[in-house]
């Protein structure tokens, strides 16, 4: 069930960015508002770890990160065995601010540039505007516009989501004692625009414990549903359980620390897209998610773990400028040899050849030459991520 969900998120994101769900706007303006922290962590080159990869325990999703050399995320790919795979790119300009999105999916064997967002600011560093464009019909074509208010704190006030001119979404937001209190969403109902559903958040010690949703019915606001949050004692979020209007738990994640490593000493991705992984406000980094949903007879269900792999921050370490790669012989019977894998082996570059299917049937660091001898006969793609960059060749295996 994660898996349909994950495609359904990427799917949305390469297809139709401008008709987000709800739920994607919201995180969206939970990590806009997170946006200062987040920067300067991704900037830290002092730490001593980065998050590498996350992937599910059956070994059917994964999800790997690149920095750059000033451990800023630069690279993100997303693939599901057998079911698709994407990769963003990300831009920044000279002040660090990310500029640019571009989204790249594995089409027929070819990696495609299907959609980009653009990101502007204000003078206080805030993202001021979102605006998505997605590739159709042999153009690119102007999605949703994203509009972002701030109040003195530099806290989020106010987001509006525009298409062709006409407002479809607005949603106000609330504080108290610097923490968030409120969120009412305004959605086009065919005349204009009108409330339809409200958050209210809870806390205790600073710490989010309870997030109450309510939906209008007949102009009166409604109980819809309730997540909450549990903690241990250094101030890691241990769990989160979401329940229905009925009281009957939905989903729930399952949260496990390293104790012996500090969040603080590990660089952490962050983009405003990004959903996964959640980090709350820990102290340290998780290593282990377990994953629960109900089934279709909304019996909760186990579901997956989900792994999180660190590895050494090689912020400093020089990146090769161009990425130029070639592969012999092609066809390829026995061996195949990676011309230029060289002056990649030392860093974190990795291989991965793709079957026509989309499937990973091989991925490694880079190494100069590698066996074919037990591929099936077909087409390939052989792909070598690097610093951000990504080459890719097409492979005929006799």
């Amino acid at each position: 069930m994660k898996k349909v969900l994950i495609l359904s998120l990427l799917t949305l994101a390469a297809v139709s960015m401008s008709a987000q769900p709800k739920n994607h706007l919201r995180e969206d303006g939970h990590h806009i508002n997170r946006i200062q922290r987040a920067e300067q962590l991704a900037r830290k080159t002092a730490c001593e770890y980065r998050l590498d990869h996350y992937q599910s325990d059956d070994n059917f999703e994964f999800t790997y990160y690149s920095y750059d050399n000033r451990s800023r995320l630069i690279a993100i790919h997303d693939s599901v065995v057998g079911e698709y795979s994407v990769f963003d790119s990300i831009s920044y300009n000279d002040r660090d601010q990310l500029v640019r999105i571009s989204g790249w999916q594995l089409i027929y064997g070819t990696y495609k540039n299907v959609y980009y967002v653009d990101y502007t600011y204000d003078n206080n560093g805030n993202i001021a505007s979102r605006t998505n464009y997605n590739y159709f019909s042999d153009e690119w074509n102007l999605g949703g516009v994203y509009n972002y208010t701030y109040n003195d704190q530099n806290q989020i006030v106010l987001s509006t989501l525009t298409m062709a001119g006409m407002m479809y979404q607005k949603v106000e937001y609330s504080y108290e004692n610097n923490l968030l209190q409120e969120e009412i969403w305004y959605n086009f109902d065919g005349f204009g625009l009108s409330p339809d559903e409200r958050l209210t958040y809870h806390y205790q010690n600073n710490q989010l414990v309870r997030m109450e949703d309510s939906i209008i019915n007949n102009g009166v606001w409604v109980y819809n549903g309730v997540t909450r949050y549990e903690y241990d004692e250094f101030g890691n979020c241990t769990q989160d359980e979401r329940c229905d209007y009925t009281g009957g738990v939905s989903n729930r994640n399952v949260y496990h620390y390293d104790y012996d490593m500090q969040l603080s000493n590990i660089v952490t991705p962050w983009t405003p897209e990004i959903i996964r992984p959640n980090y709350y406000n820990n102290v340290n980094p998780c290593v282990l998610e377990n994953w629960y949903s109900v089934d279709a007879e909304h019996v909760l269900q186990y579901v997956c773990d989900y792994i999180y792999i660190y590895g050494e921050n090689t912020a400093g370490i020089a990146s090769p400028e161009v990425l130029s790669l070639t592969i012999s012989p092609n066809p390829a019977a026995e061996f195949v040899t990676i011309q230029g894998a060289e002056q990649l082996q030392s860093g974190n570059a990795r291989l991965e050849v793709v079957d026509e299917q989309g499937r990973i049937v091989y991925t490694s660091k880079v190494v100069s030459q590698f066996s074919v001898r037990n591929f099936a006969h077909g087409c390939y793609i052989v792909r070598v991520i690097a610093n951000g960059r990504l080459h890719t060749s097409k492979l005929m295996v006799e």
